[in-house]
């Protein structure tokens, strides 16, 4: 029986097992067993129910096991126990159990194991029942028959250990008697046998649905794709609480990690990580998805306000600021003091004092870093200390600017506090985070990086664990950070804590803590694994887990969070919004200190006989006085910035209406000026009559002093002999109800106390708010820049909404002064004039608008604005036609061309006259045969010659008669081969292109060709001129250096000038269809060669879509301007203005609203054509006509008329 066992054993072992690296034999003192086949063996012993373990477990890789000994049943039950305790994997064993000689266990016992419900391949080969035999001749006591059975294993309910018959086997004949596959796959079709999937809700992972077919998620339907390809029966166990949950040593645990160590789930997901301490549990699958470890941690806030002035620098700029400032103080000090004292060896009376001396070093010092103007006496004697000084310029200079353009781009720019994104801002943040259980953290808790780095430990240190209503409650506070996870497709894995209400207030971080894999987990040493491995790998080859993520993430989580998270719309809002105090509290904080040590306000007193003012600051003053109503202008106008204005004489309201005048009257502007005027000690004139003055309208800041009337004071105390209260007012200015002019009390004054009564801000800013004052805007309808609608509101254009939203910025009341006539119009020298510019200088309105370029007559009577955008002033010229067909065959070369090809051909036949002249006169010598052929004058060989080489040029052949005897006639008649052929093939190409695309006139797109060309421009106002008809003139200003570049550039521009004609739209309008005049157009905004910009053009309303694809846009500009807006001279709202216009264009609103005016006022065909010159642009194939080859006939008939002239008149 043994040999017979065992020789059927080897045969087993042969056919099903060679895919095993070795084979593990168990047999006992009763039983051996002999193996025949080449496969590596470990034979182990078994003896009292023992047997030596390490012989197992030595990872040789052996996944076939047979065993053959007495008791089976504790072998299998023995071996299954250990390889589970054991860090060795057996995925793919195969057990081939032996009947034993004296078993003491009954085979059919073992389908009751529960091990086997884990076995897939097993076989059991038994000797055949003694009732077989008896009767049946097939049997006799020389034949044993074994009989070879297996479990079931497959199929739904509890036939999965059902004894499965396989075949017999016959030791006489050694064969099978059904020749079935004993170890056939049962895991390919496991005919609907339970796959118990342990998981939770977790989205985009697992998601629950009300079925196991109606859930979804990543490794939800993977492990269900996974379950219908293998034919197995899915069902979800879900355990309610505990999450993960854990392992314990005692091989039991909790949650989803529970039901897996206790068998009551054979799969588990739910992003399970590649954890080392349930390795030694479980088994993991091939990675699903790479998940990063992150946190969503409390969004940046705003950074302090008043902190928004030491932006511009860092710290370390600062100190170095502070640094230079005061080593250069005390450098100016010696300068100035040891310059005198060793230099001159005499101090002066000023530099006695070295207090003094130091404080008036650190005042200049303060006043060029601000950029003030420094005295010729605060500057240093010597070239040492002019050397310093200007070293001093140049710093400050770089200094301030580069101030300027940083907090200019941080009022732009919010700035924020620093944001947490790497793993050490977290660590150093002091912000703990949290999550639902400690599975976030085991990754990390007992990991080597962890020891090797303190910010790991201090990580997991600061991990809580907590409910989800309690980590929903943290969310709504700044104290908490919240773990998710980073998928790919910018997917993430969020709790559900953490809702749409408060994503808002949290910033992404951009490092990961930590990143894993996600797997699946199986009872450890599963068969189903490595089916589950390859299937997790072709999904993932396929797409699917990615699509089935994508699926989750879509349907089932909160897309608002998800895209919250993805590109952090923290903070994202452009909206404009309005200025808060936390913008500009610093702003003002700087303006306020300003304030106390006011260093650039200068005083302007105006004083009288009657009157003096003694002036006790630090501030330099120029006084003035006035006698018989006459004082020095000369001493007010000399660009010393005087703002400030003290009026302290018997005829104040004079005063103020010949300042105001003469400040018309100068180039010097005195828009921020402020007036205090003070009663005299024998005022003629009534204070109060200053409110019917008309030049109050144009003054803000304005603050009069007087004594208070003694009638105001009878009964009140607080006017007494030995007191003099002092009444202070100003004027409204602002409002609506035409009383801008009316009397504001401001405060009392009381001399014995030197106190004022209510202590208000006497110069408060009227112009913030100026309470629906109405902006009188003068214009005219000009797109884009003004488009007149019903009222200044329903207005557009890039400069009329720039003008209106001034007006609202500030609380005005826009209203529109139209002028239906004269356009832009024009100053005279008595203060009057007409169009938009009469409005102007005549006060009618106080901004003026509509493309009115920064020009310099009209700067002498008004006020012109920061640029609004740059344009480009050319013209539409005649498109250029089709060039004369008669001259089509000359085109294919260019003049310098045909001049070569004729000095060659006249060379060359200069050439053959002169080798057949010198033949003839040598054949004619030796009576040679062939004298008699050049027997002829000179004259009739030219003429030969010539028609010789006119046969080559058009590829004629050349009879042999007319090549030159000898070598030198035949190299000469080769090389003219040669040349014939490379010049007609040139020729022939170059008409056949000619032909192909058609040949044009030169187009206009120079100044230098628009001026040759004698074209007339047109346009409706002279204006269009205005910048260059007096350029030329201009003979003390850098424009002449500009004009005297090159001899021709001044006459160019005088000669664009003289061929302007300013006319009606009507006119202009017949002009346009007749092709014979240019047009003046603007090109909006200019378009740079590093930067392009879309392309506007201002184009006149007399250019229709009938006739604009008859021009040509020039290339060049003529010259170029900057729109700007102008107001009165000297006007109190250009400062506000310039400011608003800055702003304007660095949010870039007026481009915005200039792309509006051209999209939905302006004809966007017009503009297209000229923006895209599609003149001529049509490539449609059309039949030839007589336009196009007229030349070449010219030609044919030319030759005839040649041939005839010679025939009848040459010839005879």
């Amino acid at each position: 029986m043994n040999l017979h066992i065992d020789f059927l054993a080897n045969l087993l072992l042969q056919q099903y097992f060679l895919n095993s690296r070795c084979l593990l034999i168990f047999t006992d003192d009763f039983n051996n067993f002999t193996y025949n086949g080449n496969l590596p063996l470990v034979q182990i012993g078994i003896k009292d129910k023992t047997l030596h373990q390490d012989l197992i477990f030595r990872y040789f890789g052996c996944q076939g096991i047979v065993i053959k000994n007495n008791i089976p049943l504790w072998t299998l039950q023995t071996v299954e126990k250990l390889i589970r305790l054991n860090f060795e994997r057996f995925n793919s064993k195969r057990y081939l159990i032996l009947q034993g000689s004296k078993t003491e266990e009954t085979l059919s016992d073992i389908l009751k194991l529960q091990e086997l419900s884990f076995v897939a391949d097993l076989v059991v080969v038994e000797e055949g029942p003694k009732s077989l035999g008896s009767g049946n001749h097939f049997i006799t006591q020389e034949n044993a028959v074994y009989s070879l059975w297996t479990h079931q294993y497959v199929g739904a309910g509890d036939g999965a250990n059902k004894k499965i018959f396989l075949d017999l086997w016959f030791s006489d004949t050694k064969r099978f008697k059904y020749s079935k596959d004993l170890y056939g796959s049962k895991l390919v079709n496991q005919m609907g046998r339970e796959l118990r999937m342990a998981t939770f809700q977790y989205e985009p992972y697992s998601i629950i649905g009300c079925g196991v077919y109606k859930s979804k998620g990543s490794e939800m339907s993977t492990a269900v794709a996974f379950a219908r390809q293998y034919n197995m029966t899915p069902v979800l166990v879900v355990n309610q609480e505990d999450y993960w949950g854990e392992i314990f040593e005692n091989w039991t645990g909790v949650g989803l990690l529970g039901n897996l160590v206790l068998d009551k789930a054979d799969i588990g997901f739910a992003a399970l990580y590649s954890w080392e301490a349930e390795y030694h549990f479980l088994d993991l699958s091939n990675p699903l998805v790479r998940t990063g470890i992150t946190c969503l941690v409390p969004a940046p806030r705003l950074a302090a306000g008043w902190l928004t002035p030491l932006y511009s620098y860092s710290y370390q700029i600062w100190i170095a600021i502070g640094v230079l400032l005061l080593t250069c103080i005390p450098g100016l000090f010696f300068l100035h003091y040891f310059y005198s004292k060793i230099i001159q060896r005499n101090i002066s009376a000023k530099y006695k004092n070295r207090s003094r001396l130091f404080e008036s070093s650190a005042f200049t010092i303060l006043k060029l870093f601000v950029l003030q103007v420094v005295t010729k006496e605060e500057i240093p004697n010597g070239f040492n200390g002019r050397y310093f000084m200007a070293m001093m310029f140049l710093f400050s200079l770089f200094l301030t600017n580069t101030y300027s353009s940083g907090f200019a781009s941080i009022m732009t720019v919010p700035r924020y506090e620093n944001a947490v994104n790497t793993v050490e801002e977290f660590a150093a943040s002091g912000l703990h985070w949290g999550a639902t259980q400690d599975a976030w953290i085991m990754s990390i808790q007992n990991a080597e990086e962890v020891k090797r780095k303190p910010v790991y430990k201090t990580i997991v240190g600061r991990f809580i664990s907590a409910t989800e209503e309690n980590l929903r409650e943290y969310s709504k506070t700044r104290g908490y950070a919240f773990s998710v996870e980073r998928l790919p497709h910018e997917n993430f894995a969020v709790g559900s804590y953490i809702q749409e209400d408060v994503i808002g207030n949290f910033h992404l971080m951009q490092d990961d803590f930590y990143w894993e894999q996600c797997v699946m987990m199986t009872r450890k040493s599963s068969v189903l694994l490595p089916l589950l491995n390859q299937f997790v790998l072709r999904a993932f080859e396929a797409g699917l887990i990615g699509y089935w993520q994508n699926e989750a993430v879509a349907l089932y989580m909160d897309s608002k969070v998800q895209n919250a998270v993805r590109h952090y719309y923290h903070h994202q809002d452009r909206n404009v919004v309005k200025l808060e105090w936390s913008h500009v509290q610093g702003a003002f904080g700087a303006l306020c200190l300003g304030y106390c040590i006011s260093l650039i306000v200068c005083l302007l007193i105006f004083t009288d006989d009657f009157n003096n003012f003694t002036y006790n600051g630090n501030l330099p003053i120029v006084q003035v006085g006035i006698k018989n109503k006459t004082f020095d202008q000369d001493l007010i106008f000399r660009y010393f910035g005087y703002q400030g204005i003290v009026i302290k004489n018997n005829v104040p309201l004079w005063t103020f209406q010949t300042v105001e005048k003469l400040i018309r009257l100068n180039l010097e502007r005195f828009n921020s000026r402020r007036y205090l005027i003070l009663q005299g000690s024998k005022t003629e004139e009534d204070l109060s009559g200053i409110l019917e003055l008309q030049e109050l309208s144009f003054v803000a800041d304005l603050v009069l002093v007087e004594e208070h009337r003694k009638s105001l004071g009878s009964g009140n105390n607080f006017i007494t002999q030995e007191n003099t209260v002092y009444s202070l007012w100003t004027h409204q200015y602002v409002g609506t109800d035409g009383s801008s002019n009316k009397k504001i009390m401001l405060d009392f004054w009381s001399s014995d106390t030197k106190t004022f009564k209510y202590n208000k801000d006497l110069y408060q800013s009227k112009l913030v708010n100026q309470m629906g004052r109405e902006l009188r805007m003068g214009t005219l309808e000009y797109g884009p820049s003004a488009i007149i609608g019903s009222s200044a509101e329903t207005s557009k254009g890039s400069e009329l909404l720039t003008a209106v939203t001034f007006g609202k910025q500030y609380n005005m009341t826009p209203v529109l002064v139209l002028n239906l006539k004269d356009y832009w119009g024009e100053i005279f020298e008595n203060w009057t004039g007409t169009g938009l510019l009469g409005n102007l200088v005549l006060d009618k309105a106080d901004v003026g608008f509509s493309a009115m370029f920064a020009w310099e007559e009209e700067y002498h009577y008004l006020d012109i604005s920061k640029p609004l955008v740059r344009t480009g002033i050319t013209c539409l010229v005649p498109a250029p036609r089709l060039a004369a067909g008669w001259l089509t065959p000359l085109r294919s070369y260019s003049h310098q061309m045909w001049i070569a090809v004729g000095s060659l051909v006249f060379i060359s036949v200069l050439g053959l006259f002169s080798l057949r002249y010198f033949h003839h006169k040598v054949m004619v010598n030796k009576n040679s045969r062939y004298g008699e052929i050049f027997k002829k004058n000179a004259i009739q060989i030219f003429q030969s010659s010539a028609f010789t080489i006119l046969k080559l040029l058009v590829l004629q052949a050349v009879a042999n008669k007319e090549i030159p005897i000898g070598s030198k006639g035949r190299y000469f008649m080769g090389l003219m081969f040669l040349f014939s052929l490379f010049l007609t093939s040139t020729y022939s190409s170059g008409l056949a292109s000619i032909m192909t695309v058609p040949r044009y006139e030169n187009p206009i797109d120079t100044i230098e060709q628009f001026v040759d060309s004698g074209l007339y421009w047109g346009a409706t106002d002279e204006v269009w001129i205005t910048s260059i008809e007096d350029a030329e003139q201009v003979q003390t200003t850098t424009l002449k250096i500009l004009l005297t570049v090159s001899n021709v550039f001044q006459p160019i521009y005088k000669a664009v000038v003289e061929k302007f004609i300013a006319t009606s739209e009507e006119k202009l309008r017949e002009l346009s269809k007749t092709g014979k005049y240019a047009f003046g157009m603007e090109r909006l905004p200019h378009v740079s060669n590093s930067v392009p910009l879309p392309e506007n053009f201002a184009i006149g309303s007399y250019l229709k879509a009938d006739v604009i694809g008859n021009f040509h846009l020039m290339q060049d500009d003529l010259y170029w301007e900057h729109y700007v807006i102008m107001t009165r001279k000297s006007s109190v709202l250009l400062p506000l203005l310039d400011l608003f216009i800055l702003r304007l264009f660095e949010a870039g609103l007026i481009g915005y609203w200039q792309n509006e005016a051209v999209t939905l006022y302006m004809d966007s065909k017009i503009q297209q054509v000229v923006k895209y010159n599609y003149h001529h642009q049509d490539r449609v194939v059309v039949k030839l006509k007589w336009s196009h080859v007229q030349g070449a006939f010219g030609v044919l008939c030319l030759g005839y008329t040649a041939s005839l002239f010679q025939t009848f008149w040459l010839e005879s």
